[in-house]
């Protein structure tokens, strides 16, 4: 019986140094990494950047569509592909409260499809913060509210570093794309064309034909958080909403119902949506990696076009 307890005592003094030790070697793993998604674009943003006149923010749609140097000096594209809003508003919340970075105006990608139609699923997006866990009030408050058992996981170290360990470790010895100002151009190549016209032929683009265009109410909980940062830290924010490739025209009626309740709150929305049918640069396949994505000559174009409409505001 006592050796039973003391292997249970060696046991539990090992696996606590070996939980702290490897949970101690992947966070100075995390903060020296500048490179990819896995919290290399955020240490490259609060290291490398004390000021940033314009800080884009979004999936892949603006991770592949917003170029910081043709929007002007001092920009940073902190987009993470696949990401929801309720990770956009965690990060932003991070970036204004817990870091010493000034801002001056915040560029949000907005998902129409998320807007009015929002899954429980993509709730779990903000454990991809959790690393901020116990740091940030708000991402924390989320993170508990996934399930009662969220917190108790926590109590190990290491469980911050759950499903990121691979990533981390590839984006740190193997990854040097260089990214600029956070931005990694989505390269043109010769099967873009058929890319496209494939997916566009599967899609149909009819997808948001039968939806109601109204902004969900999670959708709204997280703009009201932005809005109020901003508005507390000086910060202008405006929300865009990128084209897609030949999709159906959206009536302005249906805009409207996504526009209004952002102008009650004071949010300007640059509305990309039929972006394809009154630009003809875009209405060129070529300048397109998908349905969904601009590759790198498209990206320019888009770009060039949201910094046009930025300094008319």
């Amino acid at each position: 019986m006592k050796k039973i307890v003391i292997y249970i005592f060696s046991f539990i003094i090992i696996f606590t140094v070996l939980n702290y030790s490897i949970a101690a070697s992947l966070s100075k793993l995390y903060n020296t990494n500048y490179e990819g998604q896995s919290g290399g674009k955020i240490n490259d943003l609060v290291n490398n950047h004390k000021k940033v006149q314009i800080l884009a923010i979004g999936d892949s749609r603006s991770a592949h569509h917003v170029i910081p140097d043709v929007l002007g000096p001092n920009n940073f594209n902190l987009s993470h592909n696949g990401m929801s809003l309720i990770f956009h508003t965690g990060l932003i919340d991070q970036i204004i409260n817990n870091s010493e970075i000034s801002v001056d105006t915040i560029l949000l990608n907005l998902d129409i499809e998320e807007l009015i139609y929002s899954h429980e699923k993509k709730d779990f997006d903000i454990k991809q913060l959790k690393y901020f866990y116990g740091k940030n009030q708000w991402i924390t408050k989320k993170i508990n509210a996934l399930n009662f058992k969220e917190k108790y996981k926590f109590l190990m170290s290491i469980y911050k570093w759950n499903g990121k360990t691979p990533t981390l470790i590839a984006n740190k010895v193997f990854k040097k794309n260089h990214a600029k100002n956070g931005y990694s151009p989505t390269l043109r190549t010769k099967r873009d064309s058929i890319n496209v016209f494939w997916q566009w032929r599967q899609l149909n683009n009819n997808r948001l034909i039968n939806k109601k265009f109204s902004i969900n109410n999670k959708c709204l909980e997280y703009l009201s958080h932005i809005n109020s940062l901003c508005l507390k830290n000086d910060i202008t924010l405006i929300c865009f909403i990128s084209p897609t490739y030949d999709q159906f025209e959206i009536l302005p009626s249906q805009i409207d119902n996504i526009v209004d309740p952002l102008t009650k709150k004071n949010i300007i929305l640059l509305d990309y949506s039929n972006e394809f049918h009154n630009n003809k640069k875009l209405q060129q396949i070529w300048n397109w990696s998908d349905v969904f994505h601009l590759n790198e000559k498209g990206a320019l174009i888009l770009s060039n076009k949201i910094r046009q409409d930025l300094n008319n505001i």
